[in-house]
């Protein structure tokens, strides 16, 4: 068991500069939970004192406990949680998964953002959200879901270039964020 009370060896808990050998799983989760902290408590904090402030500023605080229409508080409040579980879990998700991309990790984001884009949008599509929109409004999405696969694709093509030309002795610089 390593120092840090990781139960994998030393060496396979810490990934060395230039080494693309992935973290396991586990020692990915314990890496980004403290950086995920910080991170969404700056969203949250500057989020919540926005809401705050136009709250102030439009007397809408009322609005917080009531529903409109007759609808449920507590369903809307519980679904304001679920949705706010599920954001997390995707950055969580999401940095357990860039670990394991070795030397390809310059492309998780991208390849994240780019995925819950198109998701969403055809969900968005599907389930007519979109309805009442105009066509070129329409068409606009439809492009950048296009731009977005294309995009996904360079990226995938390029990554396996790079792999050719590494394997072929060319040496290639790596860029690391560890």
């Amino acid at each position: 068991m390593g120092h840090d009370g990781c139960p994998y060896t030393q060496n396979n808990c810490r990934k060395k500069v230039g080494s693309d050998r992935p973290k396991p799983a586990l020692h990915a989760v314990r890496s980004n939970i403290p950086l995920l902290v910080v991170v969404l408590l700056g969203g949250f904090t500057t989020n919540c004192i926005c809401c705050i402030w136009l709250s102030e500023k439009n007397k809408t605080f009322s609005n917080y406990g009531k529903a409109k229409d007759g609808g449920s508080l507590g369903r809307n409040y519980t679904l304001c949680m679920v949705a706010g579980v599920l954001w997390y879990l995707q950055f969580f998700f999401y940095g357990m998964g860039e670990t394991q991309m070795g030397k390809y990790g310059f492309a998780s984001w991208s390849l994240h953002m780019a995925f819950i884009i198109i998701t969403s949008n055809v969900i968005g599509l599907l389930t007519k959200e979109w309805k009442g929109s105009s066509k070129k409004t329409i068409n606009v999405i439809l492009a950048g879901i296009v731009v977005l696969i294309l995009s996904t694709i360079v990226i995938g093509r390029g990554s396996k270039l790079v792999g050719t030309e590494t394997s072929a002795g060319q040496e290639t610089e790596q860029v690391t964020d560890h």
